[in-house]
């Protein structure tokens, strides 16, 4: 009988493809989240001011914005514990898709705060799972080469967002502008619905328990239990092997 050794599928593997695949997924949505939220954290205070707001406004809505999504991050927290870091995401980029465009329907302060409360949740859903789905896509080695690339696709973000935005105000207004931060945020969208879901699960939660055993494969690269599987057995083995040495003794 051949020997089985055990090892564990490689982490982020997509089913018809590979780890890399899925980084260059999350990769893209990250920069489109990242761009979409750059250019409503500078251009949202301009244009506050363009409806008729004082600055103390113009800095409360971005104050307002960020309690919030620092609030929200106890709540989904858990439930990317629990249930993986995909679902999430896609939330976190609804929130900015049908945030930007509604910023260009606003007349005024009041809208435009209801507005941010809403990119808020996008906030505190998609990066910390973003952050969280790139370390569980790389290879455990090389972990902290993917988390600064990915932090590198960030300030790249920024560094395009901005002189992009301004170019749109200047040219179209900023209802065209803030349309645009809602398809590129849709783009992102669609590459994180991509993603997938088994390799943004945290270990110990509800849905990697679901996947373990495909996880795991033997030398011949067919389906069986895994090492906790045989050590859960090995010890409830053990009592009734103790009991049969007993009575052997006796």
């Amino acid at each position: 009988m051949p020997e089985i050794r055990w090892r564990p599928a490689r982490r982020g593997a997509m089913e018809k493809g590979n780890g890399r695949g899925t980084l260059v997924l999350l990769f893209a949505a990250g920069f489109c989240a990242y761009g979409c939220n750059h250019a409503c954290m500078i251009y949202v205070p301009l244009y506050v001011v363009a409806l008729g707001g004082d600055l103390f406004q113009a800095g409360l809505q971005a104050t307002v914005f960020l309690a919030l999504a620092v609030v929200l991050r106890f709540v989904v927290g858990p439930w990317a514990d629990r249930r993986g870091a995909k679902g999430p995401m896609l939330l976190g980029l609804a929130a900015y898709v049908v945030g930007a465009p509604l910023l260009g329907l606003c007349h005024d302060f009041a809208s435009v705060l209801a507005v941010r409360c809403l990119q808020a949740v996008g906030m505190a859903a998609f990066f910390p799972c973003a952050m969280a789905a790139v370390s569980a896509a790389s290879a455990q080695a090389r972990s902290g080469l993917a988390l600064g690339l990915y932090r590198f696709v960030s300030s790249v973000a920024l560094m395009v967002a901005a002189p992009l935005m301004f170019s749109l105000v200047a040219a179209v207004g900023y209802g065209v502008a803030f349309t645009g931060c809602g398809v590129l945020a849709a783009v992102g969208l669609l590459c994180a619905a991509l993603v997938p879901a088994r390799c943004c699960r945290p270990a110990g939660s509800e849905g990697e328990a679901k996947g373990t055993r495909a996880g795991w494969r033997s030398a011949s690269g067919e389906d069986a239990a895994t090492p906790a599987d045989e050590a859960r057995t090995a010890t409830a083995a053990a009592p009734s092997g103790t009991l049969r040495d007993a009575a052997g003794t006796l």
